[in-house]
């Protein structure tokens, strides 16, 4: 199959590294493209910094069985054992499919399910929000897993909590140069604690991703990627 391609694409530079390490007849071929996100779907959206008050954290996706939101919900309840203030300073929204054993009502702090919305309604859900929530599993090949909600949360432009193994996305979220936190299954909660002390200040909700790095997830500049891509096959294959 990779012999006779003209061209590979992939959407994670994990997958990228994965099939050139298997496939010597794929060196060459491959073209990354990330899912992206659609810049229209912003359009008329107010990108203001939420007010300050109870911290609101979102997750906007699904969960199935085998990605459920233990990982996250443990770590937030660790927060309210150690300190109890946090109880009523903290909330957790889930925006999308859930499941019903996805542990979100073992949270000992306010956490909604809201189920599915629109997408408008979603980003705008998003943007209330002092931070969006990413999980990833602790599980071997997640590392190579970056989900497309990871591109849209960096469009929206809030800080950036992802709880979970770390690989491509915790290497997204260090380019992306936010005040974002990968913490690691190992990592200690006192660095989660640390981070959300300082969430609503205006310092944080005012630092900006690198502007070059969001817009090379914007599905108009993927597409031009796509386009010289076929148009330097088709020239190439005429000079052949």
């Amino acid at each position: 199959m990779y012999e006779a391609a003209d061209l590979v694409i992939l959407n994670t530079q994990g997958h990228r590294r994965l099939v050139e390490g298997a496939f010597a007849e794929a060196l060459g071929k491959i073209l990354v493209i990330p899912n992206g996100f659609r810049e229209r779907d912003f359009d008329g959206l107010d990108l203001a910094a939420p007010a300050r008050g109870r911290l609101s954290l979102t997750f906007a996706g699904s969960l199935y069985p085998g990605y459920d939101a233990s990982p996250l919900i443990d770590r937030l309840n660790e927060v309210v054992d150690r300190h109890p203030s946090w109880r009523e300073r903290l909330s957790l929204t889930f925006v999308g499919k859930t499941a019903p054993h996805d542990h979100i009502e073992r949270a000992r702090f306010p956490a909604e399910r809201r189920g599915y919305v629109p997408q408008i309604d979603a980003l705008r859900e998003l943007l209330r929000s002092h931070a969006s929530v990413l999980i990833v599993p602790d599980r071997p090949g997640a590392e190579l897993w970056v989900p497309q909600k990871l591109y849209t949360y960096l469009r929206v432009g809030r800080p950036i909590l992802c709880v979970g193994r770390g690989g491509e996305v915790e290497q997204i979220l260090r380019d992306a140069g936010g005040p974002h936190l990968h913490l690691s299954p190992r990592a200690d909660t006192s660095v989660l604690v640390e981070w959300l002390e300082h969430l609503d200040s205006p310092a944080v909700q005012g630092m900006k991703n690198r502007d070059d790095v969001v817009r090379r997830y914007d599905r108009r500049a993927q597409a031009g990627l796509l386009a010289e891509s076929f148009n330097r096959l088709v020239k190439d294959g005429r000079r052949g």
